[in-house]
């Protein structure tokens, strides 16, 4: 294990392979590129730049989880994403960004937001809140 100091504190990270356990769900990762040209309906333009496989951790919310958000901000059928970091598929490296989508279990969410979670000064995994797409 490896140890980072924090203050006066020496922490120990949990080593790399503990967090793939984790994250052990095959899902599709589908990046966009946008243009500045609008379609009929007044949205820009966008086109698939890359589709991934990575592994990652989907937890569907429950009309229990609601409970425990701000009202109106999550409904039944949106999930939490739990990511690494970075990935490398086929020689590139590639993260999440807001507006990619996520394909599991025959369910498709848009990445609505992101927040990264820190282990000392390292990023060690990202949250993302993700909205199902109908």
């Amino acid at each position: 294990m490896k140890k980072v100091e924090v203050g006066n504190a020496m922490l120990k990270i949990p080593p790399k392979y503990v967090l793939k356990k984790i994250l052990r769900k095959e899902v599709t990762l589908t990046k966009y590129s946008y243009s500045d040209e609008e379609d009929a309906y007044g949205q820009r333009g966008r086109s698939v730049s890359g589709t991934y496989t990575i592994k990652a951790e989907i937890q569907e919310i429950t009309s229990e989880d609601l409970a425990y958000v701000v009202p109106g901000t999550l409904s039944i059928g949106d999930a939490f994403g739990f990511f690494l970091p970075s990935y490398l598929v086929r020689g590139k490296t590639i993260s999440i960004e807001a507006e990619d989508e996520v394909t599991w279990n025959s369910k498709t969410w848009r990445i609505d937001s992101i927040e990264d979670y820190y282990y000392g000064e390292k990023i060690w995994y990202k949250r993302a809140v993700l909205k199902r797409v109908i």
